[in-house]
């Protein structure tokens, strides 16, 4: 029987077999094969066991006697093996000469690229030398011009500010003559201390604002026609009329939360102040169509406003660790001026020539207007935590301030040194304080609203009704009322139960 070589062990088969592509395998080698891939090792294709044929060497076949080899086919035989190896080296030849010529014209290629992107890169560097060139050359212009322009209206700008000051000036001695007339003795229609321990509920105005982001931020009220302006988390200044129970305006246009709200006392203005870095104007005097302008004088949050005496100029203060005077209706900052730290809160004395600033550095600053580069006094230290609210007592010569260390301080204007601290507990989470028209009386809001008399500095009644943080209150007039808003989206009218308060803040 003639001997075969295995096809996948390369050994003679003991035990041959063939496949259906004649492939001839030792049968263990086979049958691991199939077992493993399950195709035949030559095509792939399917294979099985059943497919495999065994070989077997018919019965009675001798082999043939091996040939023997003459010198002729010996040397044919070498001369065969000389011209296939000579044809194997020249083709090995021509292939190494082909893969030559294909690697030089890679490189060719390979170099031309190069030498393309350098001289792309080198004609970027210069369009971009010669732009920047052009762009200084341009901003020099524009600095040429806009200096000749602000020559030009610097003259006219000093004049307003001249003009403002000397108003400013006017109205203030106005304000302190008329009230040193009114003496330091409180009104006496002002209401007692025993009347506003009977203070209730008396009016309740729910709904005001959203109820998917509730929260009424702060709130400010018309001392004659007793229109209410309410500021929102939900971004919208409302505008409420006590007399006809009914909202006035919705006034939409910020596009983040209200902080401040303060009402124009001689027309129907109201300004607003955002988380937007904004300042609003709002006229509604057509209901139907409330007009509004916007002020961009600050680059971060506005985190308080105040009306000037005049009603019409508002002090602002930011994040953005500035604050401003402005002119309303012009649209314009008078003086803007730049502290150390974030500015927090901001308010006019009642003379209107100075105004107090809380820092997130839990400093108090006295200002000047007519000389507003630096304070007029040493920063008043005391805080712990960043100063929340502030409020000037009608007298003129106390100022009240707030700040997250949950502590109210009384500071003294004409000594310049602190009056009175009231600590408060660490839950209450003060966050406004305001003194009535007369001076007499102290409003803490906080975790609720609390009531301190002027001198005394003692508590003289409390008002839990609101159920969420009370961020804001208004005294009416003789302090006939309280008026509160806070996080639970109310706003609520502390007075006497049958009503004999005054009907307007």
């Amino acid at each position: 029987m003639a001997t075969f070589v295995c096809g996948i062990g390369g050994a003679p088969c003991a035990d041959p077999w063939v496949t259906p592509a004649g492939g001839v395998y030792e049968k263990k080698n086979i049958d691991r094969w199939i077992n493993e891939h399950g195709t035949d090792p030559q095509t792939e294709r399917a294979l099985s066991k059943e497919d495999l044929i065994k070989m077997v060497q018919a019965p009675g076949v001798r082999p043939q006697p091996p040939q023997s080899m003459s010198i002729n086919s010996i040397i044919k035989s070498i001369r065969d093996e000389y011209d296939a190896m000579v044809l194997a080296n020249a083709k090995m030849i021509k292939d190494n000469n082909g893969n030559k010529d294909q690697l030089r014209d890679r490189l060719y290629n390979q170099d031309a690229a190069v030498r393309v992107i350098v001289r792309l890169t080198q004609n970027l560097a210069n369009l971009r030398m010669e732009l920047s060139q052009a762009e200084k050359e341009e901003q020099a212009k524009a600095e040429a011009v806009g200096e000749a322009m602000e020559a030009e209206e610097a003259p006219e700008d000093d004049k307003h500010v001249d003009y403002v000051m000397q108003r400013l000036k006017e109205e203030g001695e106005k304000l302190s003559s008329a009230r040193k007339k009114r003496g330091k003795k409180p009104p006496a229609e002002l209401v007692d201390t025993g009347t506003l321990s009977n203070y209730v509920v008396q009016t309740n105005y729910p709904g005001l604002h959203s109820a998917s982001v509730p929260g009424i931020t702060c709130l400010d009220t018309h001392r004659r026609t007793g229109v209410i302006a309410t500021g929102g988390k939900d971004k919208t200044v409302v505008l409420f009329n006590r007399e006809h129970e009914e909202i006035i305006a919705q006034c939409k246009g910020h596009t983040k939360a209200v902080t401040a709200v303060a009402l124009h006392q001689n027309g129907p203005i109201a300004v607003s102040g955002s988380n937007d870095s904004t300042i609003r104007v709002w006229n509604y005097e057509d209901e139907e169509k409330v007009r509004s302008s916007k002020v961009t004088i600050h680059k971060d949050a506005v985190t308080s406003l105040s009306l000037h005496p005049t009603q019409d100029y508002i002090l602002s203060s930011s994040n953005d660790k500035s604050w401003a005077f402005t002119d309303i209706f012009a649209e314009r900052d008078i003086v803007r001026v730049y502290d150390e730290d974030r500015v927090t809160a901001a308010q006019f004395h009642p003379d209107g020539l100075i105004l107090g600033t809380g820092t997130s550095r839990a400093e108090v600053k006295i200002w000047d207007l007519k000389s507003s580069s630096n304070p007029a006094a040493s920063p008043f230290k005391g805080h712990s935590g960043p100063v929340e609210s502030m409020c000037f007592s009608e007298n003129g010569y106390h100022l009240a301030t707030a700040s997250r260390d949950n502590e109210v301080r009384i500071w003294d204007l004409r000594k310049l040194k602190l009056l009175k601290t009231i600590t408060l507990s660490d839950s209450f989470k003060v966050r406004h304080v305001t003194f009535d028209q007369s001076g007499t009386y102290l409003s803490v809001a906080g975790g609720d609203v609390r009531v301190f008399k002027v001198k005394e500095w003692n508590e003289i009644c409390r008002y839990t009704a609101h159920t969420d943080d009370v961020t804001s209150s208004s005294w009416g007039v003789l302090a006939t009322e309280l008026m509160t808003c806070s996080l639970d989206r109310t706003v609520k009218v502390f007075s006497l139960e049958d009503g004999q308060g005054s009907k307007f803040a």
